[in-house]
């Protein structure tokens, strides 16, 4: 019994011994390294970090949001001959960016920070198009996609998209360390991208060709209405983070 009772004694401390050398107490520059994986509305971003000093943390990445299809009834047509579409419009959501950002630890044992840095990538963010050919299109006919009216080409199909600046500016807060004390951690961000008042285009002749809103009562709107209005981002991720070394 006394055997076993110093045996179980022995193999805690030695658990207690490898947790505390698993533990960064203090950061260096440059001297760890962590990976982090985080899903939120800039969508799936993928970061390396490493520490400046106890402070400072310095991180950077990618973030991309898959192409997100989306779908709705074209219900409010501005044609001047009659020949009104009915049909579906079909959009995407997608976009991709690359990132440097910097955090900051007011307070070394505690997980809160602030954030500033940068995105800069994509300036397309949604696109669509009418699924179903117009035919016989008149001169300054086409359908409408929220207060805009876009023209189709020869092929009969309106495609317009939602633009924004590629460099994109940010600042936020948020809890959890970049590289972790330990090797594994979770955060979160809640911040803002500011990526300009976006500007809504249509294609023809293969050129995109910026189009002004009109005071047309769409019934739907979709995400080209709503995201044609927003010239910030709001940034909310939840991460796991991992240190390597």
């Amino acid at each position: 019994m006394k055997k076993l009772s110093l045996m179980i004694l022995v193999s805690i401390l030695g658990l207690q011994s490898v947790s505390a050398q698993d533990r960064v107490d203090k950061f260096g520059l440059f001297d760890h390294l962590g990976v982090g994986i985080s899903l939120g509305t800039t969508g799936i971003d993928i970061e390396l970090a490493s520490p400046l000093n106890d402070y400072l943390q310095v991180r950077a990445g990618y973030s991309f949001m898959p192409n997100v299809s989306y779908k709705y009834k074209s219900d409010v047509d501005y044609t001047k001959h009659g020949n009104a579409y009915k049909g579906e419009i079909e959009g995407h959501v997608k976009w991709g960016n690359g990132k440097l950002l910097l955090d900051y630890y007011p307070f070394p044992n505690s997980t809160f920070r602030a954030t500033v840095g940068a995105f800069y990538g994509s300036d397309e963010i949604v696109d669509a198009t009418n699924i179903d050919k117009i035919e016989n299109v008149h001169a300054y006919e086409g359908i409408v996609i929220g207060d805009y009216l876009i023209l189709p080409d020869a092929d009969g199909f309106a495609k317009a998209s939602i633009k924004v600046n590629k460099f994109k500016p940010y600042v936020g807060i948020g809890f959890g360390r970049s590289v972790p004390r330990k090797r594994i951690g979770v955060g979160c961000d809640l911040g803002v991208q500011f990526w300009g008042k976006p500007g809504v285009y249509e294609k023809q002749s293969g050129h995109d060709v910026k189009v002004e809103g009109q005071d047309i009562d769409d019934k739907d709107g979709g995400v080209i209405k709503a995201l044609s209005k927003v010239s910030v981002c709001p940034v909310l991720t939840l991460r796991l983070t991992g240190r390597i070394f």
